[in-house]
């Protein structure tokens, strides 16, 4: 039976990106402003004043659930994981 608004959860942990490959980068931002990246932007194209290796990030988002986010304080510095982008070009 369906009941509409029901949550069940998984009998097992769902893995989130299952496989797909993973990198850690330091970004810093370099704005006197918070600066926020949601779980599936391309990280390489986030906000200019975030700095960290763009080339290394080419074709790959941050590796949260769907919807987060991480912001960074100005100033701030924070090691991040980055999940490669799934799907066909």
């Amino acid at each position: 039976m369906v009941v509409i608004g029901e949550v069940r959860a998984a009998a097992q942990p769902i893995e989130l990106n299952s496989g797909r490959e993973r990198i850690t980068i330091e970004v810093t931002n370099e704005s006197a402003r918070p600066v926020r990246v949601s779980s599936h932007y391309p990280f390489w194209l986030a906000n200019r004043r975030l700095s960290f290796d763009r080339d290394s990030a080419k074709g790959f988002h941050l590796d949260l659930p769907s919807g987060a986010s991480v912001r960074w304080g100005p100033g701030e510095v924070r090691r991040v994981v980055l999940v490669r982008l799934g799907g066909s070009p």
